[in-house]
């Protein structure tokens, strides 16, 4: 192995990387070397070295400046380290900034037997719960497996309503196959019953319990997924539903336990379609009700408002109107008056004096 005090080849630490010589790659670096440069096939020294599992040398790369997520032919370091279960390199990948949502690699780490440490850590620096590999699936399908990587995933913020919208099945049947708490989970989280869970057959979860044999456990989750809003009149891709498919294998008990469900469920549609008629009725009265009161009201409004405008009318008018005159005592209240001219009455004072005498003409001489 050539010593870091020699003349070293262009490209020895890659050789330094591979074998995990700590001392070459510190000469390397002293010697102002980028050990970030790639060879000829694009491979970095960082990504030789998660394949070969040097943590130690990872973390010196990663310190001189290393990128994490390097995609030196076409792969990344996380990955390599993963694929080859370097668990130690890759939680210090990650822990240096790798991107943990890239290239699918979290289901390398919930693949049984599932990594519960390196999970956290992913999670912790920004690992997506409801991502997916993408030729496997969603993380979830292999978190089901284990209670606790569930319990993480479901914590870290899974949505089931985007899931079941986007993949379109149930996660109802695996997780019963594997914890009935995880089961009993995602109902609590309103998981959608009638789902499919299988998008091909259209295969409900109750069909698939209707196939199995009749048991008090089976009668049991039957019951529990009917109360949960379970439709026993769904068809799959055949036109068969849940009762059908236990009548083909001859369930005679599930057969009876479904049509009673059945008939207990048509009735109370009935009874809420009754429901909804009275409230619907009641609803429209109250509105009718309601529409009267406020034209009603309305109209009392408009009325004091034309009364409020006529006090108002009439307040301004005697502002400017004159004062009235006094009524002479012995006259009638709204006498006409006369437009004639009223000639004043002669005076009574007695005169003194002699009279005028008469002439002819018939005109009064006074007399001296």
């Amino acid at each position: 192995m050539p010593s870091p005090r020699g003349n070293l080849r262009p490209m020895d630490w890659f050789e330094a990387a591979r074998n995990g010589v700590i001392e070459e790659l510190e000469a390397h670096l002293a010697r102002g070397q980028d050990l970030g440069q790639p060879d000829e096939s694009g491979r970095t020294a960082l990504l030789v070295a998660a394949e070969h599992g040097h943590a130690s040398v990872v973390t010196l790369l990663l310190a001189s400046g290393a990128d994490p997520n390097a995609d030196g032919a076409g792969v990344r370091p996380l990955k390599v380290a993963l694929e080859h279960e370097h668990w130690d390199v890759a939680a210090a990948l990650v822990r240096r900034g790798a991107d943990p949502n890239a290239d699918g690699v979290a289901s390398i780490v919930l693949a049984a037997p599932p990594k519960r440490q390196l999970l956290a850590l992913m999670l912790k620096h920004g690992l997506d719960p409801n991502g997916a590999h993408p030729d496997f699936g969603p993380y979830v399908q292999f978190a089901l497996n284990d209670a606790a990587c569930c319990d993480m995933l479901l914590a870290a913020g899974f949505d089931l309503a985007r899931y079941e919208r986007e993949v379109g099945e149930s996660l109802l049947e695996r997780a019963l196959l594997t914890d009935r708490a995880r089961f009993e989970q995602l109902l609590k989280l309103r998981a959608d019953v009638n789902l499919p869970i299988d998008r091909r057959s259209r295969r409900t979860l109750l069909m698939h319990l209707a196939e199995e044999e009749p048991t008090e456990e089976v009668h049991e989750l039957i019951r529990t997924i009917t109360k949960r809003g379970g439709d026993i009149e769904q068809l799959d891709a055949e036109g068969r539903t849940a009762i059908d498919i236990a009548g083909e294998r001859n369930h005679v008990s599930t057969v009876a336990l479904l049509t009673r469900l059945r008939d207990a469920a048509r009735r109370a549609r009935e009874r809420a379609a009754e429901a909804a008629r009275v409230a619907a009725e009641a609803e429209a009265l109250r509105l009718k009700r309601s529409e009267a009161a406020k034209k009603a009201a309305e109209t009392r409004r408009l009325a004091t408002a034309k009364k409020a405008r006529a006090a108002k009318r009439a307040a301004a008018s005697a502002k400017t109107r004159p004062a009235k005159l006094k009524r002479k005592p012995g006259t009638k209240r709204g006498a006409k008056k006369s437009s004639k001219l009223v000639r004043p009455a002669p005076s009574k004072r007695r005169r003194t004096g002699p009279k005028p005498a008469k002439t002819k003409g018939g005109t009064r001489r006074r007399r001296p």
